[in-house]
């Protein structure tokens, strides 16, 4: 939570969690002759997801609060039902199975400082 513009405070929304044994760069660069569990895991479900849980209670418990504006950084790389860790050009998105890539940091950062006019 950092303070921006005042008394604004902005915080983050939880992004995913995806379940072990994912991770997505261990599991992409397998070879394709290796039994790959962990292709089944690399998207995440967003209905009943833990995450998605933790952020409802966020909002509710924040919302009524004037000093504080959330920003839901899932809508910057899910959709409405999935949250992959790879986006469709291919690039992916978690280095682990909660940690972004550089990429996907750079994603994120981008579109939230053009929300809060950075």
């Amino acid at each position: 939570m950092g303070k921006i513009a005042g008394k604004i405070k902005y915080i983050s929304e939880i992004s995913l969690s995806i379940q072990p044994p994912a991770m997505p760069i261990r599991c992409i660069t397998r070879p394709s002759y290796v039994y790959q569990p962990c292709l089944e895991h690399l998207s995440v479900k967003r209905d009943g997801a833990e995450f998605e849980m933790v952020n409802e209670y966020l909002v509710s418990y924040l919302n009524n609060n004037n000093n504080i504006s959330l920003i839901d950084i899932n809508k910057f790389i899910c959709s409405k039902e999935y949250c992959p860790s790879v986006d469709d050009n291919g690039r992916i998105l978690y280095s682990d199975t909660v940690h972004f890539t550089k990429y996907a940091s750079s994603l994120v950062w981008g579109r939230i400082k053009k929300i809060i006019n950075l």
